[in-house]
């Protein structure tokens, strides 16, 4: 199941010293996306959640919005089916909450894939 399914949790999963794009191809390897394709979905999935910008910058030096953003590309690297995003909105100020709704209806233009969201704002 796990191998069709991708997953974005409320709590915070990055960790503080490893840049955007490490944070990628970590996630990339462990779901066995091919090496040679490796480089090319990293930076393609960077674009889709607009942290093009920030591939080599730390995570414990994003805002609280790019860190969110981090978050989403994680599951989407792999381009499974299915993906979960749980309180994809969570942490952000009341400014940036569209923010994630953006990132979202662009990934699903793109690619063929159910997102299924949970949240509490109605």
């Amino acid at each position: 199941m796990y191998r069709h399914v991708g997953i974005c949790p409320q709590r915070e999963i990055s960790w503080p010293d490893l840049t955007c794009e490490e944070h990628l191809i970590f996630y990339s390897r462990l779901k066995g996306i091919d090496s040679r394709d490796e480089k090319t979905v990293v930076q393609q999935c960077l674009e889709q959640v607009e942290l093009a910008d920030e591939t080599t910058k730390l995570s414990k030096k994003l805002s609280g919005e790019q860190k969110r953003r981090l978050a989403i590309a994680i599951p989407l690297v792999a381009r499974r089916p299915v993906v979960f995003l749980d309180e994809s909105k969570t942490g952000l100020d009341p400014n940036v909450k569209r923010s994630p709704w953006k990132v979202i209806k662009r990934v699903k233009e793109t690619h063929k894939m159910c997102i299924v969201l949970t949240t509490h704002s109605m």
